[in-house]
């Protein structure tokens, strides 16, 4: 199963089109658009690689639901907007209701 969804980040207003693919028991997200990057590109910087795939820690995030992976897609979203301005990606824990 495959899914797009278009969202908007409550704090910046920034737009993202995500892309949620099943992966056997779990579940990849992509993000197809985002704010462009200033700052450096590599993965363990912004989180993202090249590819589009966002980069979770499946060893304590695993999204084997779709709720975990939008759970996961919304922690990514906020800390991606604050990279892009700030240079530095928050390192904040939460829970977010799915």
């Amino acid at each position: 199963m495959n899914l797009k969804k278009e969202y908007r980040e409550t704090r910046t207003g920034d737009v993202y089109l995500l892309r949620y693919e099943q992966d056997g028991n779990t579940w990849r997200v992509y993000a197809d658009t985002h704010p462009v990057n200033p700052y450096d590109p590599s993965v363990i910087r912004c989180h993202l690689f090249s590819s589009g795939e966002l980069c979770i820690d499946r060893a304590k995030f695993n999204p084997d639901t779709l709720e975990r992976a939008k759970a996961c897609a919304y922690f990514w979203m906020e800390g991606y907007s604050q990279y892009v301005r700030k240079g530095n990606f928050p390192a904040t824990g939460g829970r977010v209701m799915v």
